[in-house]
């Protein structure tokens, strides 16, 4: 059995050119206990990580030319445990996670009836047991604390990180719902000590991040990647492989560039209407992102308001005006209840001081979005901050002479700054090891540092 495939890789196993790795094993237990390395059988591997998404899911490509299918009794009840070794420039990184499967897709029989190709999806214990239960019951404290015990007590998962000052509390009752959807539902009214919110997702590490927007902003620079096709490193080097784990290949882009549509979002300004049941009252807020959003927490380290006209003419009009004091291109009606448990805060009471603040940050992420492929790297997970660098669409000689700028300024200042992973999908095919990532930004216009 060939465990490493060596074509990418020197005789230490070390990466040369691309991100080579070892199937340790991948062995598939049934509904009878029994437990089998299904290695030689499978033709590619996915996992997909999402800053969206609370759980880790597995893409599992399999031939059988053992009738394994049948022989095995697969049923549906099946778990993954998945063990790979990556090793790079000297070290070793593992990646060792279990996976339940839940379902099986695509099915083929080859033309002589002797093969048989399928896929299955698989998602962490938690994903998989949380609609198999329901939950309802009187909670209070910490938005975060709360989302935590949901997760060690009703999914019996310890491994749960909180990154960020939750400043989110509250008294109240879980309907009737799933835990996941529990959680899904704090989450949405959870925030710091920056007034930004929280994700939760899961990380190829298989610890569950409760992280806030802020706290991920903060972090270091992790990696840069160019657009570039020329290496000007030596072959076979250390700084080629370093030259090669910085090119963005593949690359695909979408451009959002219209603030119009933002507008309608909230993401500059809004009017939020709450209807109070308690107390028969109504209030209104108005939101106005040049007010509440403080350019340190985002991504690119700056605000966009579109606060220059839009259209100048000799009338005053709301075309006339910018966005952020345009509050009624979105509006928000809630019904509240301040009377609720005796005048502890309740979860409608969070939604009035919050929403309209998470859904202006979390929005603005639509302003351009970036979809690549780079050398596979565990580390490169959903929350993570890099730069991207993209090159001017004109010769660089031919640019120095009609703008008498240095020829050394090659990037495009309006693509290129900081971004943030939002998913990260790990391909293990053919003994090559890749990263497709799909990153966004909060602001074009960047000061390249």
């Amino acid at each position: 059995m060939n465990n490493l495939n060596r074509t990418y890789s020197d005789s230490k196993g070390n990466s040369t050119q691309v991100t080579s790795y070892e199937m340790l094993s991948v062995d598939i237990t049934n509904n009878r206990g029994v437990t089998r390395d299904i290695r030689n059988m499978v033709g590619f591997t996915k996992i997909h990580e999402s800053l969206l998404e609370n759980s880790l899911v597995l893409e599992m490509g399999i031939r059988d030319e053992v009738n394994f299918f049948e022989e095995f009794g697969i049923t549906g009840n099946e778990y993954i445990d998945l063990k790979i070794n990556i090793t790079a420039l000297d070290v070793v990184q593992e990646i060792d996670l279990r996976f339940y499967i839940v379902t099986y897709e695509d099915f083929v029989k080859g033309k002589d009836q002797q093969v048989q190709v399928y896929t299955f999806t698989a998602v962490s214990e938690f994903a998989y047991i949380a609609p198999l239960k329901n939950i309802s019951r009187y909670v209070s404290g910490s938005s975060a604390s709360t989302i935590k015990r949901i997760f060690m007590d009703d999914l019996n998962w310890q491994r749960i990180l909180i990154e960020g000052n939750c400043q989110s509390s509250f008294d109240g009752i879980i309907n009737i719902c799933n835990p996941l959807e529990a959680v899904d539902t704090i989450l949405t009214q959870s925030f710091d000590d920056n007034n930004t919110p929280f994700l939760c997702f899961q990380r190829l590490n298989g610890f569950v991040t409760l992280a806030s927007l802020s706290d991920l902003t903060s972090k270091e620079v992790y990696k840069e990647f160019i657009q570039q096709t020329e290496l000007e490193s030596n072959p076979n080097t250390p700084e080629e492989f370093y030259e090669r784990s910085t090119q963005m290949k593949n690359l695909s882009s979408k451009i959002s560039l219209a603030p119009s549509y933002q507008a309608t979002d909230g993401v500059y300004a809004s009017e939020n209407r709450y209807i109070d049941i308690g107390t028969k009252t109504f209030r209104t807020h108005i939101f106005n992102a040049e007010k509440h959003l403080k350019a340190e927490n985002t991504t690119a380290k700056r605000l966009t308001f579109a606060d220059s006209s839009t259209v100048s003419d000799k009338r005053r009009s709301e075309t006339a005006q910018g966005f952020n004091r345009i509050p009624s291109a979105r509006i928000n009606t809630s019904v509240v209840n301040r009377h609720a448990y005796n005048g502890f805060s309740n979860i409608a009471d969070l939604r009035e001081q919050q929403q309209h603040l998470s859904n202006a940050y979390l929005y603005s992420y639509d302003t351009c979005t970036h979809t690549f492929e780079v050398m596979g790297d565990p580390l490169l997970n959903p929350g993570r901050i890099c730069k991207l660098l993209f090159p001017k669409a004109t010769d660089p000689a031919i640019y120095k002479e009609y703008t008498d700028k240095s020829i050394t300024e090659t990037y495009d200042t309006v693509l290129s700054g900081n971004y943030m992973v939002f998913s990260a999908v790990h391909n293990f095919v053919d003994g090559k090891y890749t990263t497709e990532l799909t990153m966004k930004t909060d602001s074009l216009n960047q000061e390249i540092i």
